[in-house]
C-alpha cells in the first residue's frame, strides 16, 4: 500500500492539485484515510476493503462535488469558473 499511495502522491504534486481548495484537500484525505484504515462495506457477500473502497469512496465524492457545482450550491462557485473558463 505504501508505493501505491507514493505514487499516488508523486502524481498529484505531479499535476499541481490546488490544495488552497477545501474539496481537493478534503477528497485526498478522505479516500487516503478510508483506503488504508481498514474500514469496509459490505452489501450481501460482496465486502469493499481498502483500495475498492477507496476508490468507490472516490468517485462519490466526485460525483456530489459536480452535483453541488451543477446546481450552483457551493459558496466557491465563483472560484469554480474562474478555474475553469
Amino acid at each position: 500500500y505504501g508505493m501505491i499511495a507514493a505514487s499516488g502522491i508523486r502524481l498529484l504534486v505531479d499535476q499541481r492539485v490546488d490544495y488552497g481548495r477545501s474539496r481537493n484537500l478534503a477528497m485526498t484525505s478522505v479516500v487516503l484515510v478510508t483506503g488504508l484504515s481498514g474500514a469496509f462495506v459490505q452489501v450481501g457477500k460482496v465486502k469493499l476493503t481498502g483500495m475498492a473502497l477507496g476508490a468507490v469512496v472516490a468517485m462519490l465524492m466526485g460525483l456530489i462535488f459536480w452535483i453541488i457545482d451543477k446546481f450552483h450550491i457551493a459558496n466557491d462557485y465563483d472560484d469554480v469558473t474562474k478555474d475553469e473558463a
